[in-house]
């Protein structure tokens, strides 16, 4: 999302990338005010990619804390797409034996990690990586990929915003 004048942009976008490299591949404007995307509307998306590509040339799928929701994960697992997503912190985990918790409730100090092989997430079965960052925030990953490296998947996803930036000012000006 970005402000162009008076006129607010709202787009939700797909790149594909390698290393660092990132290159827009599809694209929608959203038709709304809010800046976020609704399942339906990544859902959407990614069947086109998936008829483009095919799914045997996806290997990740990454989203920020707005990428939530029952609908779009469990969508994303039904389909047999590799995810690590960003929750936010007020998404509780619901443990094998029905008890649910909150990831502040976890008693992390700063730095320190937490993982959990089969949890629920927004009525999900995926597995969870919570780091405890400063001021009582959290890097709290949900997907269905290798738990002991989730949270280096999940960087790749700064090439993103690598992506915007050059779009929006390094010589592209948008």
């Amino acid at each position: 999302e970005w402000d162009f004048g008076r006129c607010q942009v709202n787009i939700l976008l797909v790149t594909i990338g390698r290393g660092e490299l990132q290159l827009p591949l599809y694209w929608e404007l959203l038709d709304n005010r809010s800046g976020n995307s609704s399942a339906a509307d990544r859902i959407a998306l990614l069947q086109v990619c998936l008829q483009v590509l095919g799914k045997h040339r996806i290997g990740l799928v990454l989203g920020d804390r707005e990428f939530v929701g029952h609908q779009w994960l469990k969508w994303l697992k039904a389909n047999g797409l590799n995810f690590v997503m960003r929750l936010p912190k007020h998404h509780l985990l619901t443990h094998p034996g029905g008890q649910r918790q909150a990831v502040a409730d976890l008693g992390l100090a700063p730095g320190q990690v937490r993982r959990f092989t089969h949890c629920q997430v927004d009525g999900v079965w995926g597995q969870v990586w919570v780091k405890a960052l400063a001021d009582n925030e959290f890097l709290f990953l949900f997907g269905n990929v290798g738990l002991a490296y989730m949270d280096q998947l999940y960087a790749k996803r700064w090439t993103i915003e690598q992506c915007f930036q050059n779009l929006k000012g390094r010589g592209f000006n948008l």
